[in-house]
Order: C-alpha cells, then sequence, then structure tokens
C-alpha cells in the first residue's frame, strides 16, 4: 500500500506539470486606449472599444459620448453643452469606464483644462476614495497613479467633472494582470493521461473470484 500510494503520488505530480508544460501564460501588458483616435471613432462613441484582447467600455448617463480630432467627452441633449468636454452645463457630467478582465489602472490624461485651480475632477476606481484631478501646468495632464487602483472584472471607475469650463478625456493606459490559461492541448495531455492511470489502475487491481 505504501508503494502504490507513494507512484499515486508521483503520477499525480507528473500530471500537474503536464498541465502547466501545456497552459499558456497570459503576461502582463501595458495598453494604451486613445479616446482621441479618429480610426476607432464608431467604437469609441458606442463605448466599446477592444485592444490587445481588452475591451474597454464606456458609458454616462447624461448623455452621448462624443469625439473629434482633439477631445472626447459627453453630448449632453440640452442646449448650451460643450459637446466633446466633461463639463457641468447642464449638470454634471461623468463617465464610468470598465473591463473584460481584472486591470491596473496605471494613468489617464485630460486637456483643455485651464490652470490655475479652477478646474477640477475626480477619479473614483472602484470602491476606493476619490482621486482628485487638479489642473497641471501643461497643455496635456497626465495623472499616474500608484496605490488603489485595483479594477477587477465588474467594476466600475468613474471619471467625473467638478468645476471649471469642461475638460476632455484624452487616454487611459491600463496593465493587465498575467495569469495561467489553460489551452485546448493541455486539456489534451490532461484527458490524455487521466486514461493512461485509469488503464494502469485497472491492470494492478486484482480480479474477484
Amino acid at each position: 500500500m505504501f508503494l502504490w500510494n507513494k507512484f499515486n503520488y508521483r503520477l499525480v505530480t507528473c500530471f500537474y506539470w503536464i498541465f502547466l508544460m501545456g497552459a499558456g501564460l497570459s503576461q502582463a501588458a501595458t495598453i494604451t486606449f486613445d479616446l482621441r483616435n479618429t480610426l476607432n471613432t464608431t467604437a469609441i462613441e458606442a463605448g466599446s472599444v477592444t485592444q490587445s484582447g481588452l475591451t474597454l467600455t464606456l458609458t454616462s448617463a447624461q448623455g452621448s459620448l462624443n469625439q473629434t480630432s482633439s477631445s472626447f467627452g459627453v453630448n449632453h441633449p440640452s442646449s448650451g453643452d460643450a459637446t466633446s468636454l466633461l463639463d457641468g452645463v447642464n449638470g454634471a457630467e461623468t463617465i464610468n469606464i470598465s473591463f473584460n478582465q481584472d486591470v491596473i489602472i496605471t494613468s489617464l490624461t485630460l486637456s483643455s483644462y485651464t490652470h490655475g485651480g479652477a478646474e477640477t475632477a475626480s477619479l473614483t476606481i472602484a470602491s476606493f476614495s476619490p482621486i482628485d484631478l487638479v489642473a497641471q501646468a501643461a497643455a496635456s495632464d497626465v495623472y499616474n497613479f500608484s496605490s488603489d487602483n485595483l479594477l477587477n472584472m465588474g467594476q466600475t471607475a468613474q471619471l467625473a467633472w467638478l468645476s471649471g469650463n469642461g475638460f476632455s478625456f484624452d487616454s487611459i493606459t491600463v496593465e493587465t494582470i498575467a495569469s495561467v490559461v489553460p489551452e485546448p492541448n493541455s486539456i489534451l495531455l490532461l484527458g490524455l493521461s487521466g486514461i493512461i492511470f485509469a488503464c494502469y489502475r485497472s491492470r494492478r487491481t486484482p480480479s474477484k473470484g
């Protein structure tokens, strides 16, 4: 019995390594979604953009998503709205952000900000505390995040206008999370190994009578 248990342990270990050898390792990748990319206007304004296998979904409760060659924002149905910015002319505009897999939000870029403290926005990632985004002394304002920036699949991040004339949501950069993904070949190998093991065990089991 001891020898059989020892053999069984080694065989199971062997199956495990066969599985890992056949499995694909999904590498972490850094992906930037440029929301002013006119080659993807239709997808961006529809609120679903896929890049390198990662799908970004955007929604707004205040109006339709709208892109120009230099800006991206919300087009509120009421008059007077800055149609390709996030602003507060007809109420505070927001954009909800989600992905089809777990990601780490590393940075986002805003523009058309008025500097000097008059323009403010916030980014709320999942259930973390809101991050204040104050205008910087640059043509484009790049905000980098190093903590409280994990967004799991099914969770939402929200970019919101707080004060000022409005701003453009230019881009967002995320980092995917590496994971082991079983591939068809690994599943086939594992199944074949199981069949061999079953046959071997049946041959070792003494017949009754």
